[in-house]
Formats: structure tokens, sequence, C-alpha cells
């Protein structure tokens, strides 16, 4: 008997969804896009018309957009027309998300959120950290009105519990910049923030993806920034992957001793999905382990794309037939250690700082959205279809959805660069070419 495709609305805003490779036999995507939108007209070049369903959105601030589409758009009813009873959500799954699934009947299909184990709140996971013995760096819980222990031993990062990417991040060298911190009242009273020693080192990324049976170590990324602050702070760049030929026999083993331990403690916990570690390495080539971001990131889209990263693992794929099949976890996982990639490409963000220039910016016109290839210094649009990019020549993935000539006045990243090869060098700024395509799409 031919058993019936599973539905699984899926957001090509987020990327990685278009990546995963293959699709399940028995699973069809319906693809969910904006109505009157740039990713309307982009998905209308290369995917199927029937399998794409349009929302209303009744927001038009793209900084909430993805917020907004749950609970300010007819999303709900256009999955229930449709008979869609599964939802695919790559971006960072909180309880209102999944009250919103158990609310309308849909089955959100992600990394596990399980609300009594927040692997991404910041104190939790120090207290995590300790409890399964991984070397992290000294910490302590502060609140405003107590004194901050750590300052007597050198600067600090406060970073709130809850905080995401670089918001809610702190560095503090002394106590006066502890003091002008309160007094811009960005700290809020009674509320627990996590004081850890800032550690001299480098900072790096990995993925472990885990599934009944299976535990997964990718290859390790660099974190990069942007070199201008506001106020203070740096602004999140995007990540660069590191061939494995280019990390020591040493720092190999001890990524494998670090994070297989922790990929068997999130599978003892029948954890399911990507879990995402930031750490430091020392010149002594110890680790330390920072947090942890339980769900898709920068990084999902180049693992699904390239699975040399998690030595050929097709995890999407896994991950869907995981969540449908209610597999028991074995006892014991198939560990898979880090593996030998040569794979050196990157993720960039383009944003626009206005704030740098000390006026308003007016965006620059609509490029198309697809794979691009990079021949010497010209830029060759080559698919709207961003699952024909290949690691043969230097290609990369442009897009995004913000509206030409608008007018901003903060912060904006205005698109997603996902490339094959690097767009940083070997300090973390932005190379030749990576400036090379960030000013042919920023005019």
């Amino acid at each position: 008997m031919i058993q019936p495709q599973k539905k699984i609305g899926v957001l090509p805003i987020a990327l990685a969804s278009l990546l995963i490779n293959p699709v399940p036999d028995d699973v069809v995507f319906y693809y969910l896009v904006q109505k009157g939108s740039l990713e309307e007209e982009w998905t209308k070049r290369f995917l199927p018309h029937s399998k794409i369903l349009s929302y209303d959105l009744k927001t038009s601030d793209a900084d909430i957009k993805r917020i907004a589409i749950l609970n300010d758009s007819d999303l709900t009813q256009l999955l229930k027309t449709n008979n869609i009873e599964s939802f695919l959500y790559t971006d960072i799954v909180k309880k209102n998300v999944t009250e919103w699934g158990k609310k309308n009947a849909i089955n959100i299909i992600s990394s596990q959120f399980d609300s009594s184990k927040p692997y991404e709140n910041k104190l939790w996971f120090d207290s995590y950290l300790s409890a399964n013995n991984i070397p992290k760096p000294q910490a302590e819980i502060f609140k405003i009105g107590q004194p901050l222990k750590l300052l007597s031993q050198g600067k600090i990062v406060l970073q709130d519990p809850d905080s995401c990417s670089s918001l809610g991040t702190y560095y503090i060298d002394n106590q006066k910049d502890l003091d002008q911190l309160i007094a811009t009242k960005e700290l809020k009273a009674d509320y627990p923030y996590l004081a850890r020693h800032f550690m001299l080192g480098t900072t790096y990324g990995i993925e472990i993806f885990i599934s009944p049976g299976h535990v997964v170590l990718s290859a390790v990324r660099r974190q990069c920034f942007y070199p201008d602050k506001i106020n203070n702070k740096s602004s999140f760049a995007g990540i660069q992957w590191v061939p494995s030929k280019q990390l020591s026999d040493k720092l190999i083993s001890n990524i494998n001793t670090i994070f297989i331990s922790l990929g068997e403690s999130l599978y003892k916990d029948n954890f399911l999905g990507y879990a995402s570690f930031d750490f430091i390495v020392d010149a002594n080539e110890l680790i330390f382990v920072l947090e942890c971001n339980p769900r898709f990131t920068t990084g999902s889209k180049h693992i699904l794309r390239f699975p040399e990263l998690v030595s050929n693992y097709p995890t999407g794929t896994m991950l869907i037939d995981a969540f449908f099949s209610n597999t028991k976890y074995p006892a014991k996982a198939q560990i898979s250690p880090f593996p030998n990639s040569s794979f050196n490409g990157s993720f960039l963000y383009l944003i626009y700082f206005p704030e740098l220039v000390g006026h308003p910016i007016v965006t620059g016109l609509a490029h198309q959205s697809g794979v691009y290839e990079l021949n010497g210094t010209e830029i060759v649009f080559k698919d709207p279809d961003i699952r024909t990019i290949t690691n043969i020549h230097k290609q990369f993935i442009y897009f995004s959805d913000t509206p030409p000539e608008k007018q901003i006045s903060e912060s904006l990243d205005y698109a997603n660069i996902v490339s094959n090869f690097p767009l940083y060098d070997e300090l973390g700024q932005i190379n030749k070419d990576g400036n090379l395509i960030k000013n042919h799409f920023s005019q």
C-alpha cells in the first residue's frame, strides 16, 4: 500500500530548508513566502508554482518579519487549508513557537526544544558544563548592586543569559566600565547576568548533529566580526570554515575529546538535531567551551550543501526521517569524530551601518538572489536556484529580501552571502574577495 506523502511547510527565506539534500521520498515541501515580496518573486523563478504558498504579512518591518510570520500573518490558515501538519522551523525555537504549534496542531520540526533543559540559556548551560566536567572560563552570576568579584582578575564578559549573537554581550575592563554600563540603564534591575573571565585565544564554533544512533561532529569555523564598533560593541560579520589540515593533531584530539563527550551527554538526553557550540582555544591549545545554540545556525547552510563538513552525513534528511520515524535511541551511538575536511567557505552578513557615517542610508538597488560566480574581479549571476551551487568554481549564494531605496537609520543586515571560498583572512577580517562582493551589492 502506498503511503501518502508527508507535507512540510518550509520558509525559503531561511535558505537552509532549500539546501536539504536529498528530500526524503515520502516528503513533499511546500514553500511559504510573503505575498508581493522579493522572496516570492525569487522563488517563482525556480520552484514549482503549485508548491509555493503565499501568506499576507500585516507588518512591513523587515527587522521583525520572522517573528511576525507566525502571529501577524495568515500563515496558520494557509497551512490548515492545504492540510499541512508539519512546519520546518530553522530559527530560534522558543516557548511561543512550540505553543503556536500545539495550539494549531502543527508539528514543529527543528532541533529539540525542551524548556527543562534550555541549552541556549547562558546561566543554565554554564552550570551544565560544570556538572559534566567540561572545561570553561571561570564565571559567576552578577546582579546590579552586587560586587563583581571576577573584575579583580581583569577583563570580563557580561552576558544576558537569553541573549543571541552579540546582542546583550558587554566587555568590561574595570569597575568604571561597569558603572558606566549600569548608568546607561541597559542592564535590567534584579536580573541575573553571566559574568565570565575574558580569555585570550582564538574563538571557534562547531556543530554536533544528534539523531537516534548517531553523534556527528562537524569541522570547525572561525567567528568573524566587522572592525568598527558601535556603542563599544563589534558586529558579527559571519563565519569562516577552517580546513582540517590547518589544525594541529593535538588540537584535533582535544576537539574530539571535549565534543564527543558533550555529544554523548546530549545523546543521553535524547536530543535531536543540531547543537552548535562556541569555544575558545588558548595558546596551549586547550579548549574552553563558551555557549550552546541548539538550532540551525549560519553554519548549517554549508553543512547541508557541502556534507564533507560532517563526514558526508545527509544530516537534514536524517533530521526529518528521525522526526517522523519515532525511532528509539539505541543505548550507544555511532560516533563520527572530527572530519577530514578541506572546505574553506564562508558566511557573510552584508550590513548597512548608518551610525558610522552619522546619517541615514538609502538601501541600494535590488539584486537578483541566487548563485553567483566570482571570475577574477568579475561577479557573474549564474542561477536563481541556490541548490545549484557547487564546489568546483568560486561560487556564492546571494540572498536579500530588503526593499530597494529604503531609508534606514539603524544598522541593518540586508543580505546573506554563502560562499564556497574564503571571504576572511587569517585574522578574521574581510578579505579582498569579501570586500569586492560587499561593495558590489551595496550599490
